[in-house]
């Protein structure tokens, strides 16, 4: 996948072991999301909890843009924030996503030399 990666996955099996194997190739951040604490404009902000033990993201800032070009997403390791970006026209299925009532996860992976990042969410079935 591309380094502005940001997709949506459905998944029945919420195991952590296979994403926590990409920590040989760069560090890995794990949030559990609980609530929704705003969902104004073009941004959707949540809170959650560290879902490893390396973990220390506690919120979630998913942002949509009419941009050509999507940033890839961000951790602000200071404030504990994961950034993820979505074109415009991708907010209906993300939104249906995350205002579920399954457990969700957010991942966010990057390289050790910071070239790629990459970040996902999974659902429970």
């Amino acid at each position: 996948m591309p380094a502005t990666s940001a997709s949506v996955l459905h998944h029945a099996d919420t195991n952590l072991g296979s994403a926590l194997s990409l920590k040989g190739a760069g560090v890995v951040e794990v949030l559990r999301l609980t609530r929704l604490v705003k969902g104004a404009g073009d941004v959707l902000r949540f809170i959650g909890t560290p879902a490893s033990s390396g973990s220390s993201a506690t919120r979630l800032e998913v942002s949509f843009l009419t941009a050509a070009s999507i940033p890839a997403p961000e951790l602000d390791p200071v404030d504990g924030i994961i950034r993820m970006f979505f074109p415009a026209d991708e907010r209906g299925k993300v939104e249906r996503m995350l205002r579920n009532k399954r457990r969700r996860f957010c991942y966010f992976w990057r390289s050790h030399d910071n070239a790629l990042r990459q970040a996902w969410f999974v659902t429970s079935a």
